[in-house]
């Protein structure tokens, strides 16, 4: 067991490593510039504008090089995707003066396969772009408070399927929460996009987004306090017109399928993230 972990922790080092594409910044800017402008359409509230910064950096994905021979080869001697599945800290960045405070949490999966070495890469690198920009705001302003929290959680974790879930919290003028999915078929050890659940051509947005805008006109009904931005009266192009072909999901452990939104995506800041249990009968005859 030991020499297991020497040899783990060898790869990481050598993983760290590896350096990112030379085009990998201007990837990101203009990542986080499409980000920006797409969730500010849909703002009413003036901290959409950190929601914006957590969303784009949560939409990363930089690609890096695979390690060496030696290392893959050792990679592809190690178990798939077993019946639990072992998530650790690949490192932790914490920091804390008068007016900052920052604990980024970068999760690993310690299995190997195809996908969870793609979500390992996502992971580090998304936390790895929200630690520099927290670092970067630090530098333009030194006396106004920001506080930048980052951490992780098993989802689901079932005989077919596993989730791992990496919840953004930033806190200043305004606060803002951002989640991230990540979801792997034990059966292929892949990761899975929303539209891999579904027929080729089946129209799933559609209605995906039909189900999620009766359960938010429930959900009012039921309770008068909650406001969706769905049949307003002042401005209807800022209503949830439908959800996104690569919209956040998972699977929970009834294996029932999750929509989920991030802070004033579909809704006021106050209320939070959002998530919908689909109804199985809406999607049925759509999916594989």
């Amino acid at each position: 067991m030991t020499n297991r972990w020497n040899e783990l922790e060898r790869l990481k080092q050598e993983y760290r490593s590896v350096l990112p594409p030379e085009d990998g910044p201007e990837q990101v800017r203009r990542r986080m510039e499409q980000a920006k402008w797409e969730l500010k359409k849909r703002s009413r509230r003036s901290g959409l504008r950190r929601a914006a910064g957590v969303a784009a950096a949560l939409a990363l994905f930089v690609a890096v090089p695979n390690a060496s021979p030696a290392a893959a080869a050792y990679l592809s001697r190690l178990p798939v995707l077993g019946s639990v599945v072992r998530v650790v800290t690949l490192n932790r960045y914490r920091f804390e003066d008068e007016t900052h405070q920052a604990d980024v949490n970068t999760p690993v999966i310690e299995e190997q396969t195809e996908g969870t070495r793609a979500v390992n890469r996502s992971a580090e690198a998304c936390t790895a772009q929200l630690t520099e920009q927290f670092k970067q705001d630090m530098k333009l302003d030194e006396k106004s408070f920001k506080a930048l929290n980052v951490d992780y959680e098993t989802v689901t974790d079932t005989e077919d399927w596993f989730t791992l879930k990496i919840l953004v919290t930033e806190t200043g003028a305004g606060a803002a929460e951002s989640a991230r999915y990540y979801n792997i078929d034990k059966a292929t050890g892949k990761v899975v996009a929303l539209k891999d659940l579904f027929r080729p051509g089946a129209d799933y947005v559609t209605a995906l987004s039909d189900d999620i805008k009766t359960q938010m006109r429930q959900r009012m009904k039921n309770n008068p306090d909650l406001s969706y931005f769905l049949d307003t009266e002042e401005d209807p192009s800022m209503d949830f017109q439908s959800i996104k072909p690569d919209q956040a999901f998972y699977k929970n452990r009834e294996g029932k399928l999750v929509i989920a939104f991030d802070e004033y995506e579909v809704a006021p800041g106050s209320m939070g993230t959002q998530e919908f249990v689909v109804d199985s009968a809406a999607v049925t005859d759509l999916m594989k």
